[in-house]
């Protein structure tokens, strides 16, 4: 799609849940960073996201952690960067570098880090927690891992678990935060 210019509207796939549809990634893909510099493509990801965006309410993209130059591309073109974290020092320490550089710039995207894999019987995790209050937390449960098994959201199969509910609530600061931009920047 990257590489030929294909409408990605001819790729995009239903996913049998009303309002949610897919643009998968294929191989292709594991060499973005270098396609991108081999064929001087500074904006296609835009151009990309403009025709979807029109078509859309939101537009969520999964990317691999780092600030490759697809990276750099895809926070250009965000309103809002879920930064998932594992609740470890190391992990946070990480997230907030990222947030600060993402910060220095003067019209960066609002970051929502997001602790995710919480098992909140580890005694870090539960230091997080407590150092992160307002930070939402997404738990380390079966029912997550389940979803790519039943090709279904959570809500399908487990409407009243902790994992559902804590994507619920993430669900509503995201649209918080998108509604709000300034106010969607957690001091971390």
């Amino acid at each position: 799609m990257i590489e030929r210019a294909v409408a990605p509207e001819r790729l995009i796939l239903p996913t049998g849940v009303p309002g949610l549809d897919l643009l998968p990634a294929d191989a292709s893909l594991r060499t973005l960073d270098l396609l991108f510099a081999e064929i001087g493509a500074k904006k296609r990801l835009a151009r990309i996201g403009e025709a979807l965006g029109a078509r859309y309410d939101h537009l969520l993209v999964d990317c691999p952690p780092g600030l490759g130059v697809t990276a750099q591309q895809l926070i250009r073109g965000a309103d809002l960067i879920l930064l998932p974290t594992i609740p470890s020092p190391l992990s946070i320490r990480a997230g907030d570098e990222l947030i600060e550089r993402l910060g220095s710039k003067r019209r960066g995207p609002a970051v929502l880090p997001v602790f995710n894999l919480v098992d909140r019987r580890r005694a870090a995790h539960g230091q997080a927690l407590a150092a992160h209050p307002d930070r939402p937390a997404v738990p380390m449960a079966s029912a997550m891992e389940q979803m790519a098994e039943r090709h279904a959201p959570l809500p399908a199969f487990a409407p009243r678990s902790p994992a559902t509910e804590a994507v619920k609530a993430l669900w509503v600061r995201v649209e918080r935060a998108l509604a709000d931009p300034d106010g969607g920047r957690p001091a971390g």
